[in-house]
């Protein structure tokens, strides 16, 4: 598919350009339907139970969330300042998102009088003088309501809690709020000490602050970056400007995406488009360094990029699989921001993917510049490290495997050291206004975060004292757990009410005697009164609790201590359910780290089954999961030992590391497999690979890490730890593409599932051929992708008389006549070849010169090529397959010398090769259908004990006797050698 789009973009190039402008335009038309939004909602566990209780909560008691209007002065409670204050509250009240605002001059203030009951608020008469006013502050700290709530101990500090009406929750509605707020309190800025607001609003409208903040930052930074790092490798500023121009239309379209289908920019999916700029530009280049490479080769215009097609089509295409999944696999977690941003950057890489293999094959094509690629690049210090590394890594090979188990150890002890924490504060620099704001808050009131502990029972089970008493209670073991700062519950409401109106013990707040005391408070009062404490039927009581435990693992922790001290000591008929925003996202924690273990997990095996299926081969599924589990688990032994927690922003960087740094391992594999099949040896290969990928593999890693480190400017403190521990696992993935896979792979040969797929193979070969006797179809596939296969046109030569070749060759299809030219110089046909024969048998034994041309006639004629080097490569993977055509070679050869070769004493030099290369084959036949059966591997270092002067002296059938028989016994010998040896030899076959 990836050459097909490729090969159809170069050839319509125009086509392919109106396609991509028209989808940009698109695309363009819809950005300014783009909105910013961040909700609590986005960081909660998607679970339906748990949301079902928070919302329940919600709609029985209201919402525990509030905003805090904070006022700090030692003068408070002057007369000037509190008139000036309660003007601020009018004018907040006066806001149409506003529901309620609570503080000293709304909740009522109840006492007894001389036999008269007051219940007008605490500050409906502004004191006009010291002492009153310090009566007032008294009286109020008295109010557990108030204390630590609305008024601080010290009387230095004031509260206003604000409710909104969530309802018309709309886009732009935490910046018109938080901006309306600081109007209405700006004029107390010049009169008090300290004035702020905190709550959702002002959080939300913060973090989109540092969102804009981020995209004038980290997009142009990591342009730039991509530029640099491409002007380096390329040093072409026209082919810097190809993965530039892919990924900004990446952008646009993703970004045009959301804003189709309404989905909004949030603290995740604001780094999508730094992402697509990072990452999407490495596969360009890849191709960019292929098409240079054709060039080199001479190739020009439309036959560079079909070359680059061929070369690198199905590695990119692998790439982009690998990487898509990484982020899919984000998808899994239960956090619905983590599930929009892996499913947001899967489709990105998608529309990167599709735009890279069009646009990149046009822009070659419409530029015409062979000449500005052809230029050497920087790479050249690359290759040459990457040669050094080769050769070293092979002579260590032994200490190197040690140091990477080792290292691989350690880090996997520390990686169990990592916590686990989501607090919305991360999300804002240490020294930044709101985490101060917060600690203020938590200092001199109590926490901004609330949790509600939902007490259950009967209907009207709360109008009895004795389950007040319980909630009493477990308000009491609340406060000894010095975790929270505050707590308020029905319990408190009816004990304020009935201190004011029974006044029989003043200036202590407590509870009636008798369960009509409660019933006739609660006829008299409306029910409105108390909401925030108490269903309608009085069958749940809640408790607030106001913390700032900002460790969510931590707040889990406690919550699990109170629950437990709940079922023991509280009365059985009552059940505590805890719920609430703050809580949701804590328990957000667990799903978190169980999301990043199941992404991992989930990315191994598909890494697995799918090198494993493409290679047909379960050695190259695990050369790949090894390759790739390095970095990650040295990724984790440093979060773990440098005390990094898994947080939103590091909670990715698995799953994604493990899906990019893939993409080496896969680009190494796919040109490792195409030189071993050239040059049929996999030492040579891989030093091929090391050097042809020593410049895009390190580029594209550099590339990627300098590209994560922008995002270490990132205002989110996640984000900025999300860049610079990827940045780390970049650098770390080129130790496993260049160390530990060249080790991986020096015994394994490799062909894909496309190879045999693709290999026309009639059946009439495979029963005809005697070189494939004994063997099936799906053999004989894996023999062909392993050797060479050549297609001839009509009247090319395939074999020429008087050249050296090394070769056996095989007639797949078509047919083939069989010339010799004479000493006159005249020639005459000596034969033909048909479907299935093989020819050259001496050529391959001998290496001898050709004694006839042979030339292909008919229509397209495909040859197979086979080389010792070959043979002895398959051994060592598939030695069943070897052994069956060491024997059928063998068979060959034999009948070579009794129907020809006898006849004839003018090629007695021949016959020597055919006698010695019958030896040898029987030897390996031998071997290797004994190395088959025990599934060992083979190494073959062969020597003939014969002389060429005993095989010369020997004729016929007896000579050929003769050589089986010294063969049998010569193996014997070796073989006895090889039970005593093998012990020690780690079960490898060594003969010598």
């Amino acid at each position: 598919m990836k050459k097909n789009i490729i090969s159809f973009a170069a050839v319509h190039p125009w086509w392919v350009l109106i396609i991509i402008g028209l989808v940009t335009l698109a695309a363009l038309t819809q950005l300014p339907k783009l909105r910013i939004e961040i909700t609590a909602e986005g960081m909660m566990v998607k679970d339906e139970l748990e949301l079902a209780k928070y919302e329940e909560t919600i709609q029985t008691f209201g919402s525990e969330n509030v905003t805090v209007v904070y006022l700090e002065d030692p003068d408070l409670f002057e007369p000037d300042n509190l008139t000036a204050i309660s003007q601020a509250i009018r004018e907040i009240e006066q806001l149409e998102q506003v529901e309620r605002t609570v503080s000293l001059f709304s909740v009522r203030y109840l006492r007894t009088v001389d036999g008269f009951v007051f219940t007008d608020p605490y500050l409906k008469n502004i004191p006009d003088n010291r002492k009153s006013a310090d009566q007032l502050v008294k009286a109020a700290l008295l109010n557990p309501l108030v204390e630590r709530n609305l008024l601080s101990n010290d009387g230095t500090v004031m509260a206003i809690n604000i409710y909104f009406d969530m309802e018309d929750y709309s886009r732009g509605f935490d910046e018109q709020v938080a901006g309306a707020i600081d109007h209405a309190i700006a004029p107390l800025d010049d009169r008090l000490r300290k004035v702020f607001h905190l709550g959702d609003p002002s959080v939300r409208s913060g973090i989109s602050q540092q969102l804009r903040a981020d995209q004038q930052v980290i997009l142009p930074l990591a342009l730039v970056v991509l530029v640099l790092t491409l002007g380096f490798t390329l040093k072409r500023l026209n082919a810097a400007l190809i993965p530039l121009l892919t990924a900004g239309l990446s952008v646009v379209w993703i970004l045009g995406l959301m804003a189709a289908f309404n989905i909004p920019v949030n603290v995740m999916t604001s780094i999508v488009p730094a992402l697509l700029i990072i990452v999407g530009s490495t596969e360009d280049i890849h191709l960019l360094s292929e098409y240079r490479a054709g060039v080199e080769k001479g190739k020009r215009g439309i036959s560079a990029i079909f070359y680059m097609a061929d070369n690198m089509g199905m590695a990119v295409a692998l790439t982009f699989i690998t990487t898509s999944l990484g982020f899919l696999s984000i998808a899994m977690n239960r956090i619905d921001l983590l599930q929009q941003f892996g499913m947001l950057t899967a489709a990105g890489l998608l529309l990167n993917f599709l735009i890279t293999i069009t646009l990149v094959p046009v822009s070659l094509r419409l530029v015409k510049n062979d000449s500005g690629t052809q230029a050497r690049p920087g790479g050249w210090i690359f290759e040459i490290l990457a040669k050094k590394l080769y050769a070293f890594i092979f002579r260590r090979r032994r200490w190197i495997g040690v140091i990477v188990a080792l290292l691989m150890a350690t880090c996997s002890f520390w990686s169990t050291k990592i916590q686990v924490n989501n607090n919305v504060m991360d999300y804002f620099e240490p020294a930044s206004e709101l985490p101060n704001q917060a600690e203020l808050l938590h200092r001199n009131l109590s926490g901004m975060q609330a949790i509600s502990i939902v007490v259950s029972g009967a209907e009207e089970t709360f109008l009895q004292v004795p389950y007040l008493e319980e909630l009493r209670s477990l308000q009491e073991y609340i406060e000894e757990l010095d975790w929270f700062d505050k707590s308020f519950s029905f319990a408190d409401f009816i004990g304020v009410v009935h201190s004011g109106l029974d006044g029989s013990r003043p200036g202590e707040i407590y509870l009636p005697d008798r369960n009509e005391v409660v019933r006739e408070y609660m006829s008299l009062l409306d029910h409105s009164a108390a909401k925030a404490f108490i269903s309608p039927d009085f069958s749940q009581a809640r408790i607030i609790v106001r913390h700032n435990i900002s460790a969510s693992d931590q707040l889990n922790r406690v919550v699990a201590e109170l629950e437990s001290y709940a079922k023991q000591w509280m009365v059985p008929e009552l059940k505590v359910m805890v719920s609430g925003g703050s809580y949701l996202n804590s328990q957000a924690v667990d799903y978190m780290a169980d999301g990043q273990v199941r992404s991992l997990l989930l990315m191994l095996l598909v890494i697995f089954l799918l090198v494993s299926f493409l290679f047909m081969n379960l050695k190259a599924g695990l050369v790949a999961v090894i390759a790739n589990l390095f970095p990650i688990v040295v990724l984790f032994g440093v979060m773990g030992y440098f005390g990094f927690a898994l947080d939103t922003g590091t909670t990715m960087v698995g799953a994604i590391a493990l899906g990019i740094c893939v993409d080496h391992t896969m680009h190494f594999m796919v040109r490792y497999q195409r030189l071993a099949r050239i040059t049929g040896s996999e030492t040579e290969a891989l030093e091929q690979v090391v050097r042809q990928e020593a410049v895009p593999i390190i580029a594209t890693a550099v590339a990627l890490a300098m590209g994560f480190a922008t995002l270490m400017f990132s205002n989110f403190p996640p984000v900025a730890r999300f860049g610079m521990l990827s940045a780390l696992v970049m650098m770390l993935a080129l130790i496993g593409t260049f160390v530990l896979t060249p080790l991986l792979l020096r015994h394994i040969r490799l062909f894909t599932f496309w190879d045999l797929l693709s290999l026309r193979l009639r059946k009439d070969v495979v029963k005809r051929c005697k070189l494939f006797e004994g063997m099936r179809s799906w053999q004989v596939r894996k023999l062909a992708v392993l050797t060479q296969v050549r297609e001839f046109v009509r009247d090319e030569a395939i074999l020429l008389q008087g050249e050296k070749t090394d070769a056996m060759h095989v007639l797949l299809e078509g047919t083939a006549e069989v010339w010799r030219t004479r000493s006159d110089g005249s020639t005459y046909q000596n034969g033909a070849y048909e479907t299935g024969d093989v020819f050259g048998v001496t050529s391959l034994v001998s290496g001898n010169e050709g004694l006839t041309d042979v030339v292909a006639v008919g229509g397209p004629v495909r040859v197979l090529l086979l080389r010792w080097k070959n043979l002895h490569g398959i051994g060592r993977v598939f030695p069943r397959i070897t052994s069956q055509v060491y024997e059928n070679l063998s068979l060959i050869i034999d009948r070579l010398l009794l129907n020809e070769g006898m006849r004839d004493g003018h090629y007695r030099d021949e016959l020597t090769g055919l006698f010695r290369a019958s030896f040898m084959l029987q030897t390996l036949t031998y071997i290797t259908d004994r190395a088959a059966r025990y599934e060992e591997p083979v190494t073959l270092v062969l020597f003939s004990i014969m002389h060429e002067k005993e095989i010369g002296e020997k004729h016929g059938r007896k000579a050929l006797r003769w050589v089986l028989r010294q063969t049998a016994q010569s193996v014997d010998n070796v073989l006895r050698r090889v039970d005593m040896f093998g012990r020690w030899n780690s079960g490898k076959f060594l003969l010598i």
